[in-house]
């Protein structure tokens, strides 16, 4: 795959919004759980 194409630039920056929040939220919830899970 030719990462210069203007399309894969799209579906990588289309991708990168998508999955950086998710991954924020789950970082998130993780540290809560452990912050629950070990009393703060």
């Amino acid at each position: 795959m030719d990462s210069r194409s203007p399309l894969f630039n799209k579906v990588a920056a289309f991708s990168n919004r998508m999955f950086q929040p998710m991954m924020n939220m789950f970082n998130n919830w993780d540290s809560g759980m452990h912050r629950m899970m070990h009393g703060g």
